[in-house]
């Protein structure tokens, strides 16, 4: 990687992008910093990396850092790597647990790897997610969604797409080698490469999507179209036709659950419910085809909208593939705010950046309709409608858009 390269892409960064990646690359206390601190900052990082990633001998975990890991397009770099830590590559010990496999290096206690009980890895996943576990067969196999950095690298959501401590990431070389794109599911082998950094997928094995990308019509090429058919809801009196933009104003979580398993129960749909600031106890048990995804309350702005986006593209892979599919924003007045504040980095009654606008719109406008098999579908609902200090900016921005506006009692 040339330090022109990286630097043009990284000042180009929005604030709380700068943020996001100033934290990857090891600055403390980024929020406190200015945008032109933060690039000084930054640069002064890159630059040393950038130096590093030129040579071509560097194989030695001391000698380079996370981030010239994830940059470099040096071919044998990781291959060095993995060559340095064969020796010390856990072995596999199986579990009790159904499909869970925990790794341990010879003479490594178990109490020492953080897990309780037998079966940790699958206990969490029973308790936050309702999608197979991203771990597939053993923990040196990930699968997830992939989310792909301004700068070039993808990270693998261990965490049904919201940002998690546990991701995996992929270099950018890997992702330009593979062609992959934001929203694809891939499955590949891992290991941590760089001692107490995450884990690395340095081998693909599958990715969901087989056909080249070039080779197919791209889900902004499609044309939008009349709305389609009126979708069948026997519990719920609501009119909602695929390829809407639904406004619902009083409905809560459980109701908006039970809506989502009808939708897609009674029309085969590909649903999914995004339930901002979520709370731990909000938990309910989803289906495979109604994916429940919980954005925690104790989750900062910045991982909020990364996850939402990210949803957002996977929506746009599977209409690609012929699939119809529906989000469900739960708390949409709240992803206003979280917006506001990921971009301004603080929350400010009464203020709303252009930006933070735009990007919501660009969510919102995911729902097309192109034939039968083509469809995607969005519905944003709020507990008890809209918050006062939102209703100017909801009225102004937001009511002109939603195609349905549904009023409940």
């Amino acid at each position: 990687m040339n330090n022109e390269y990286s630097m043009a892409s990284i000042e180009k960064l929005r604030i709380h992008e700068l943020r996001d990646f100033a934290k990857s690359v090891g600055i403390s206390s980024p929020t406190t910093m200015r945008k032109n601190e933060l690039i000084a900052k930054i640069s002064s990082i890159v630059g040393s990396s950038d130096a590093s990633a030129d040579n071509k001998h560097i194989v030695t975990q001391d000698s380079i850092d996370f981030f010239t890991l994830l940059t470099t397009d040096n071919n044998n770099l990781i291959n060095s790597l993995l060559k340095s830590t064969e020796k010390d590559a856990p072995k596999k010990i199986e579990t009790k647990a159904a499909n869970t496999v925990i790794m341990r290096t010879k003479d490594t206690p178990y109490s020492e790897l953080g897990y309780s009980g037998n079966s940790y890895v699958g206990f969490s996943f029973k308790l936050n997610q309702n999608e197979a576990p991203y771990y597939v067969n053993s923990p040196d196999v990930v699968e997830g969604y992939l989310d792909i950095h301004p700068t070039g690298y993808g990270i693998v959501r261990y965490n049904n797409f919201v940002p998690d401590e546990k991701d995996v990431y992929i270099t950018s070389n890997m992702v330009k080698q593979n062609k992959l794109f934001k929203g694809y599911k891939v499955r590949g082998k891992v290991r941590e490469i760089l001692a107490g950094k995450p884990k690395i997928m340095y081998e693909i094995q599958n990715i969901d999507i087989q056909q080249e990308r070039s080779k197919m019509t791209t889900f902004e090429e499609y044309p939008y179209s009349p709305f389609g058919k009126e979708f069948y809801l026997n519990d719920f009196k609501y009119s909602i036709k695929s390829g809407e933009r639904v406004y619902i104003d009083k409905l809560s979580y459980v109701d908006t659950v039970k809506l989502a398993k009808e939708l897609q129960l009674e029309n085969a749909l590909n649903v999914k419910v995004i339930n901002i600031k979520a709370k731990p106890e909000d938990y309910i048990q989803g289906t495979e085809k109604v994916n429940l995804i919980n954005c925690l309350f104790s989750k900062s702005e910045t991982e909020v909208v990364n996850a939402v986006e990210l949803v957002v593209e996977r929506v746009k892979r599977e209409f690609e593939m012929n699939h119809n599919s529906l989000i469900i924003i739960y708390n949409f007045s709240e992803l206003i705010r979280i917006f506001n504040a990921a971009i301004e980095g603080f929350y400010e009654f009464g203020r709303y950046s252009a930006q933070a606008i735009t990007r919501i719109k660009n969510i919102l406008n995911v729902a097309k309709y192109v034939g039968k098999y083509m469809s995607s579908t969005i519905i944003c609902v709020d507990r008890n409608g809209v918050p006062r200090d939102l209703q100017d900016i909801f009225e102004v921005e937001f009511m002109p858009i939603f195609s349905n506006i549904i009023k409940n009692n």
